[in-house]
C-alpha cells in the first residue's frame, strides 16, 4: 500500500563525491569499485537473495527489502514467472530519484522481460536506460517511483521458454541519470553522475562499467594504463578509438568490439586488420560494418573464422561443374516412423540433409533463418556418405508462430553448393504420431496420438472440410468423421503451425444386387471385392452388405481365378446393381474420367444410355457373352472392349459440351 507522496517532498540526501585515484572513499579496506557501499565504512557486500519457488505471481514474489537489493534466480520452465516485492521508502523519495534494475544472465538464447507492478497489478512505466544490451547485460528497466510503499519486480522470457541455463542476478539502485550505473559507484569512481556519459567517446558510461572478467569481477581499466574506461577514448588499447568500434559484439564472444583485440574473431587482432587496408573504415562487402568488425568480410554466409579466403565469395560449384556435383536435395525431419516432415525442420531437434554426389571429409552446414537471414549459423559437418548429412537445428530462442523461412547449402573448400529453402517450424507445431485405427465411417469418433495438440487446434482435410479436434490432453485428441473427407489426408493447425500429414480411410457400406442373364452359365465360385470368400450362387450376394472406402470408384465381381465378370461405378447409393449395363457404363466411365472429372455418376449413367454407340456397344457386347467361351473375350478386359468404351466416352464428352454450350 502506497503512503507516503511525492507532495511530501522528501529532503534529497547529501552527495559525497570521490574520485578514481581514490580507490576506498570510506577507508574500509574494501575497493570502491568492488564495494557495494562506498561512503560507508560499515558495509561492504550487499547480501544476494535467491529466489524460492512458488513465485510466480504478486502474491507469492520473493520480498527482498528495500532499494538497493541483489536477487539471483533461474527461469527454468517454459511460461516461467519469477516475481520479487521490494519497497521504496518514504526516506528516499525525491524529485528526480529514479530508479534502474539491471538483469546479468549467462545464456545467449535467454530474452529476459522485466516488468515493475505496484500491489493493485497496475504495470509501472519505464523510462529509456542508455546502455547497450551486450556482454552480461540482459535486460535493463528504470522508472520513477511518485510514491512509497510496495513495488514487485516481474521476470520472464519473452519467448516464454526455459531452461535450466536460464540463469540470472538482478541488481536494483538508485540511479540519476539513468545509465545503469549506480550513483553511489558514479560518485566514488569519479563517474558524471548527472549524465550518461563521462567521455567523448561515444560509448555509453553504463557499458564502460559494466565490464566483467570471466568470473564476474569489475575490470574498470581494460588495458591497464591507469585511466578507467569511463576516460579512456581507447579501452582496448589497440589504436582504434572507442567511438569507432562502438559496442558491437558480432563475434558473440560477450566482449564489445571497444574492449575486443580481435573483434570478428577471424584470428587477426584489429590492430594488424586496421594495417592491411588503406582507411579504417573499409567495408569489403558494404553491410555498414567495417572489415575488422564485421565476422563475414566478404558477405557469403560464411564466416571468416570458417574461411579459408575471407576477402573472396563463394564460388558456385554447380557453375563449374554443372554434372557430377555436389547438390542437396530436401531437408526432413523424423519426429518418428510415422510423422516425417519434408522440408520442414524443427530447433533443437535431429534432421537430415538429403543430397547427391557429397565429396570431401568435412563442410560447414550454411543456415539463414527468415526473411532477412538472420541469424547465419555455420554447423560443422562431417561427410560420411555421398547422399545425406545427419545434423541438429540450432536451438533458436524465438521463431515465429507458423513457421519462418530457413535456407541451407553447404560450403566446402571454397565452393558452395546449390541452396534449398524450407521453413523452420515453431517448437510448440502440433505432431501426429498415430491413428489407431484408420479404417472408419461416417459418425465414428477417431483418436489421434501426437504432440502439441493445444486445445483450439484444427483437424484440415486436404480436399475436405475443417473441423475441430476434441482436446483431451496435449498428445491424445478425438474427432468426428465427416460426411465428406474427400481422400482421407489431413493436417492439425492452430496458431504454431501446420503439422505433418496423416490419413484415415473413410468407407461406407452398400448392399449388392447381382442381376445375372439367362444366356450366361458361368461355372462357380465367385468372388467381389471387398467380400472374403468364395460365394458359390448369384443369389448369395443379394443384398450382401460390403464396406468400401470413400476413394473407391468401382466394385467387381470375378469368377475363376480373377477374371472379371461384372463390375459397377459406385455412385452415393446404398445399393448398386452388378449387371452386364453396369459394366459397360462403368467401362466408360473409366476412360471418361481418364480426361475429365467425374460428377453426379448416376446423371452421367442415365445420360450413357441415351447414346446411340452405347447402345451399339452394348449390343455388341452382349453378343460376344452368348459365345460358348467368353473367357478370352473377357480376361484382362480386351482392346475391343477399351476401345469401344473410349468412344462411347468421347461421344459422352462432345454431349455433355453441346448442352453446356445451348445452357449458354
Amino acid at each position: 500500500m502506497f503512503i507516503t507522496p511525492l507532495s511530501a517532498k522528501t529532503i534529497k540526501p547529501t552527495i559525497h563525491i570521490g574520485t578514481w585515484q581514490n580507490n576506498d572513499e570510506d577507508g574500509d579496506g574494501v575497493p570502491d569499485e568492488h564495494d557495494d557501499y562506498p561512503f560507508d565504512a560499515a558495509k561492504t557486500t550487499m547480501s544476494v537473495v535467491q529466489e524460492q519457488e512458488f513465485n510466480n505471481n504478486v502474491g507469492q514474489a520473493n520480498p527482498v527489502g528495500n532499494i538497493p537489493f541483489k536477487a539471483a534466480g533461474v527461469i527454468a520452465k517454459n511460461v516461467d514467472i519469477d516475481d520479487f516485492k521490494f519497497k521504496i521508502p518514504s526516506s528516499m523519495l525525491f524529485e528526480d530519484l529514479s530508479v534502474t534494475i539491471i538483469l546479468f544472465k549467462d545464456d545467449s538464447r535467454f530474452t529476459p522481460s522485466l516488468t515493475i507492478i505496484n500491489n493493485n497489478g497496475d504495470v509501472i512505466s519505464s523510462i529509456p536506460t542508455n546502455i547497450e544490451h551486450v556482454g552480461k547485460v540482459g535486460q535493463v528497466i528504470t522508472f520513477s517511483p511518485k510514491q512509497a510503499g510496495e513495488y514487485n519486480l516481474s521476470i520472464t522470457d519473452r519467448n516464454n521458454l526455459g531452461a535450466d541455463s536460464f540463469t540470472y542476478t538482478v541488481h536494483a539502485f538508485i540511479d540519476i541519470d539513468k545509465d545503469a550505473v549506480p550513483t553511489n559507484k558514479e560518485l566514488a569512481l569519479g563517474m558524471n553522475h548527472l549524465g550518461q556519459h563521462t567521455d567523448a567517446d561515444k560509448i555509453p558510461d553504463g557499458n564502460e562499467y559494466h565490464i566483467y572478467t570471466a568470473n564476474f569481477i569489475f575490470s574498470h581499466d581494460v588495458d591497464n594504463d591507469g585511466t578507467p574506461n569511463w576516460l579512456d577514448l581507447d579501452n582496448d588499447d589497440d589504436g582504434i578509438t572507442d567511438a569507432i568500434e562502438q559496442t558491437y559484439d558480432l563475434d558473440g564472444d560477450k566482449k564489445p568490439a571497444f574492449i575486443d583485440l580481435d573483434s570478428d574473431n577471424n584470428a587477426v587482432l584489429d590492430s594488424d586488420e586496421l594495417n592491411l587496408v588503406e582507411f579504417i573504415r573499409y567495408d569489403l562487402d558494404g553491410d555498414g560494418i567495417p572489415n575488422f568488425l564485421d565476422t563475414d568480410d566478404d558477405g557469403d554466409f560464411l564466416f571468416d573464422e570458417n574461411d579459408t579466403q575471407p576477402l573472396e565469395k563463394l564460388i558456385g560449384i554447380n557453375n563449374l561443374y554443372p554434372s557430377n556435383t555436389s547438390v542437396i536435395s530436401s531437408a526432413t525431419y523424423s519426429h518418428s516412423d510415422e510423422a516425417v516432415f519434408i522440408n520442414k525442420v524443427r530447433p533443437f531437434s535431429p534432421a537430415n540433409l538429403n543430397a547427391e554426389n557429397l565429396k570431401g571429409d568435412a563442410a560447414h552446414l550454411v543456415m539463414l533463418k527468415g526473411d532477412d537471414k538472420q541469424p547465419v549459423v555455420n554447423l560443422p559437418v562431417t561427410i560420411t556418405s555421398e547422399n545425406k548429412i545427419e545434423f541438429v537445428i540450432p536451438n533458436y530462442p524465438k521463431v515465429a508462430l507458423g513457421g519462418e523461412p530457413i535456407t541451407f547449402f553447404l560450403a566446402i573448400d571454397g565452393y558452395k553448393t546449390n541452396s534449398i529453402d524450407a521453413t523452420l517450424l515453431h517448437p510448440k507445431t502440433p505432431v501426429v504420431t498415430g491413428i489407431p485405427i484408420k479404417n472408419v465411417v461416417e459418425g465414428d469418433k477417431v483418436s489421434i496420438t501426437g504432440a502439441n495438440l493445444e486445445s483450439g487446434t484444427a483437424l484440415v482435410f486436404a480436399d475436405g472440410p475443417t473441423i475441430q479436434l476434441d482436446y483431451i490432453d496435449d498428445t491424445n485428441a478425438n474427432f468426428i468423421v465427416p460426411s465428406d473427407v474427400g481422400t482421407g489426408w489431413f493436417s492439425l493447425q492452430n496458431v504454431y503451425g501446420e503439422s505433418n500429414y496423416s490419413s484415415i480411410k473413410k468407407e461406407h457400406v452398400i448392399s449388392l444386387k447381382v442381376v445375372m442373364p439367362d444366356y450366361l452359365h458361368i461355372k462357380r465360385p465367385f468372388y467381389v471385392d471387398n467380400l472374403d470368400g468364395e460365394f458359390y450362387g448369384i443369389n448369395a450376394f443379394n443384398n450382401k452388405q460390403v464396406q468400401i472406402s470413400s476413394t473407391t470408384d468401382y466394385i467387381s465381381l470375378y469368377y475363376k481365378s480373377g477374371i472379371r465378370l461384372f463390375q459397377s461405378y459406385i455412385a452415393d447409393d446404398s445399393q448398386i446393381e452388378l449387371s452386364v449395363d453396369s459394366t459397360l457404363k462403368s467401362f466408360v466411365l473409366r476412360a471418361f474420367a481418364y480426361q475429365n472429372k467425374v460428377e453426379n455418376v448416376q446423371q452421367l449413367k442415365n445420360k450413357i444410355s441415351d447414346l446411340v454407340s452405347y447402345k451399339e456397344f452394348k449390343y455388341w457386347y452382349e453378343e460376344n457373352l452368348r459365345q460358348e467361351s467368353i473367357d478370352a473375350f473377357l480376361k484382362d478386359d480386351s482392346y475391343s472392349i477399351i476401345g469401344k468404351a473410349t468412344a462411347v466416352a468421347d461421344d459422352l464428352y462432345k454431349k455433355l459440351k453441346s448442352e453446356r454450350k445451348n445452357n449458354n
